[in-house]
């Protein structure tokens, strides 16, 4: 015997009962979260009646016919939930729906990693559910850094001299440079701005190799350029005529060609490596462009002719020149008309988009680009989805792996979805490649006490905010610019460093510089010690010069062996008190140190006159001084006069003018000798006057 189970599943249905066709009913409530918020914008149906809740949750629907309805409260993200509900004539039923929300929340919002190239790094993600009832979550990751739209996409076209006639063209990663076969070389930045023009010139073509600049013209010649100095540095015999070349960066050879030859692979000594037979079929080529880029090359483009079109991109196998299935018209390509034909072409894996680019020249008319890269793959999620019930908290990891990937920025977000849907927010990622965006090259310059220190940055998507300066392994200095001058002590060795510090990702390597040991400057020690003869036979005075290129905090005078004064400048005056031979000589006291001595300088006093520097009952004040020097004493000032340091008469004061008050703010300042003659005595004071 079969026994059926039926379910009866009635959905939206619902049964009017109209007792009077005037009357009317109405329905109002609050949707919202058991103990925590109302939702608004929650859609509350009544059978053909709808009206949707505001910021409180609260809703009304009037002007209902009395009877039976199936009301619907639709909240976005939740399930639909329906009830019967009999509404009387001329009544507001109240009904309120109230459930157990769930709330979904996740931190940080933001990661970032400098990672190793080839490299992988694992981060966290914590998400919570705080609410009252379980939650579904799934995630998706959204590339921001894709690097590749469609295939031969146009990056841009921009046009250049009509008359220059540039033929050749190559890039170095930073910019671009294009030939011209009777004028001179040009500079252009990556979006075809032109920045410089050198003084070279006269060439068909040019290549980078990574380190060098290579130019041809047509002959077997092949010129090495220096374009710092703009000249041709030296040159090489090519095993053949070459009018376009590239060069194939993984096997250190030039590929080149000439019309009616076969193309030639050689090396930077001119020795022919390989030939590869050019037949009837192939295109006139203009153009050569090396890839070992794109997935499954090496590749080798070609820029040329094919019958009537002059502008043809076709694309063979390398080194066996068996054309793939692709070529393009970039006469159909490009935005704008075409009318020469085709000219040089390059290849630049280090754009300032991140994109991994195809370019060309046309002769008198278009520099172009066109992307070529592909899309990385780079983060996943363990797990990417799930679900938390009230009051749980999960980890989910976040891996970055940097394998296979070009020296770029990586940009991605992580977008979640949840069910109900109470919460979609994101987590930013970054990843960079931290070897491609370090400081190198430094250089070092001491200059006296002083080191100039300056480093190149390498090319990457985003260049550094700052450097950090590091002196023994402990930050000194941050600085905006790649330069820095430090002061530093000499007969030191010092081991430098430099990081790049990225606001929005971190900080790269600590990249070490070599150690340096500042040398000593030289002329430190004072030297020409001379005497500088004086009107009193008890005073010396002497001088010195100082070569060194830094001043000395001070000098220190020495007598008879023993260190007795000291000076901020370069003479000396001593009033001596009693005749005898005095052997004097000078150091030079600096912050890190004193110099040697002065080679010495004797004075013998045979007189017997004595005029000592101080007397009982005569007082000098201030000194050192700027304006007016006073004279304290009870005995009767005759004369006073005023003496520089080489013993010279500078002012004599007589007795119209106050003995006791001597104005000197009209004389330069330095070291002077006040010589006062009283009735019962003669003095001779030293005096500064500043």
């Amino acid at each position: 015997m079969k026994t059926f189970n039926f379910s009866l599943i009635i959905l939206g249905i619902f049964i009017l009962i109209a007792h009077n066709l005037n009357a009317q009913a109405s329905i109002e409530g609050i949707v919202g979260c058991e103990g925590g918020p109302p939702f608004e914008g929650a859609e509350v149906t009544c059978g053909s009646f709808t009206d949707s809740t505001d910021v409180t949750g609260y809703y009304y629907i009037d002007d209902i016919p009395p009877g039976s309805y199936s009301v619907h409260f639709n909240i976005p993200g939740y399930m639909p939930y329906w009830i019967i509900v009999d509404l009387v004539d001329g009544t507001t039923t109240e009904l309120n729906y109230i459930i157990d929300c769930c709330d979904f929340t996740l931190e940080p919002l933001s990661l970032g990693t400098i990672i190793d190239p080839n490299g992988s790094v694992t981060k966290t993600v914590t998400i919570s559910n705080e609410g009252d009832a379980s939650i579904q979550w799934n995630t998706n990751i959204n590339y921001l850094s894709k690097y590749s739209k469609a295939f031969f996409d146009v990056i841009y076209q921009v046009p250049i001299s009509d008359t220059a006639q540039e033929i050749g063209v190559t890039c170095d990663g930073n910019y671009i440079y294009t030939t011209e076969h009777t004028g001179h070389l040009r500079k252009y930045d990556l979006d075809g701005n032109l920045i410089q023009i050198y003084p070279i010139g006269g060439f068909d073509d040019l290549v980078w190799t990574g380190e060098k600049f290579f130019a041809c013209n047509g002959s077997s010649l092949i010129f090495e350029l220096d374009l710092d100095l703009g000249i041709i540095y030296t040159f090489f015999i090519a095993p053949m005529e070459i009018s376009t070349f590239t060069y194939d960066s993984e096997n250190l050879a030039f590929v080149g060609y000439k019309f009616g030859n076969d193309i030639v692979v050689f090396d930077e000594f001119g020795i022919l490596l390989n030939t590869i037979p050019v037949g009837p079929d192939y295109p006139d080529i203009h153009g050569l462009a090396y890839d070992n880029k794109t997935e499954d090359g090496p590749y080798l483009w070609v820029y040329g002719a094919i019958e009537n079109n002059t502008n043809m991109i076709t694309q063979y196998e390398f080194p066996s020149f068996i054309p793939i299935s692709f070529n393009a018209n970039m006469e159909e390509i490009l935005p704008y008309p075409v009318n020469n034909e085709s000219g040089g072409l390059f290849m630049n894996f280090d754009q300032g988009t991140g994109l991994s680019v195809l370019g060309g020249i046309i002769p008198g008319e278009w520099l172009w680009t066109v992307e070529l890269s592909k899309t990385w793959n780079w983060l996943s999620l363990e797990p990417s989805s799930g679900s938390l019930d009230a009051g749980e908290t999960e980890e989910i990891e976040v891996h970055f792996s940097a394998s296979d990937l070009e020296p770029l920025l990586y940009e991605a977000e992580i977008n979640f979805a949840t069910l109900p849907l109470v919460a979609s927010p994101s987590v930013n990622c970054v990843m960079w490649l931290a070897n491609e965006c370090l400081p190198y090259n430094f250089e070092y310059q001491p200059d006296c006490l002083e080191l100039s220190l300056s480093w190149e940055q390498t090319s990457c998507y985003i260049l550094p905010d700052s450097w950090n300066i590091f002196l023994d392994g402990e930050i000194v200095a941050n600085v905006t610019e790649p330069q820095l001058i430090l002061p530093v002590l000499p007969k030191t060795d010092y081991q430098f460093g430099v990081s790049a510090v990225f606001i929005d990702i971190g900080e790269s390597w600590l990249v070490s510089g070599d150690t340096i040991n500042l040398p000593t400057p030289t002329g430190l020690t004072p030297n020409n010690l001379t005497a500088n003869p004086t009107n009193f036979d008890s005073v010396f005075c002497f001088e010195w010069e100082q070569q060194a290129c830094v001043d000395p905090d001070y000098y220190k005078v020495f007598r008879n062996n023993v260190f007795f004064d000291q000076t901020l400048n370069n003479t000396y005056c001593d009033i001596l008190t009693q005749p005898g031979i005095y052997e004097y000589y000078v150091t030079a006291q600096y912050y890190f140190g004193e110099s040697t001595p002065t080679d010495t300088i004797v004075y013998e006093w045979v007189s017997t006159t004595v005029l000592p520097n101080t007397r009982p009952g005569i007082l000098v004040y201030p000194n050192p001084v700027s304006d007016i020097v006073l004279i304290q004493t009870d005995m009767d000032i005759y004369k006073v006069e005023l003496y520089d340091h080489l013993g010279r008469c500078v002012s004599s004061v007589d007795k119209s003018v106050d003995f006791h008050k001597i104005n000197v703010s009209g004389f330069d300042s330095g070291l002077y000798f006040l010589k006062i003659e009283t009735s019962e005595t003669l003095m001779l004071q030293k005096l500064i006057i500043r």
